[in-house]
């Protein structure tokens, strides 16, 4: 879902703790998505994860993309797991 500085997270996503704040970076237009444990699981290589995730009662986890701005900056991730 895309939004712009200010606005409410994606729809699905809720607030993670470590998430860069929706007006960190001013002018930047942000892309703020859920991910749910196998999403997780495959950003990280590590055998069994998604079984390990599951164990431990992992319920999901946020990125929030920034792009745009200007010369000096153009694609920034923010990611909370």
């Amino acid at each position: 879902m895309q939004s712009r500085a200010g606005d409410a997270p994606g729809r699905g996503a809720r607030r993670c703790p470590g998430l860069l704040d929706t007006g960190a970076l001013p002018r930047m237009t942000v892309a703020t998505r859920a991910l749910d444990r196998s999403q997780v699981a495959m950003q990280t290589p590590i055998p069994g994860l998604s079984d390990r995730l599951r164990a431990w009662g992992f319920t999901g986890a946020a990125e929030r993309e920034f792009t745009g701005g200007g010369a000096r900056s153009s694609n920034a991730s923010s990611p909370a797991r």
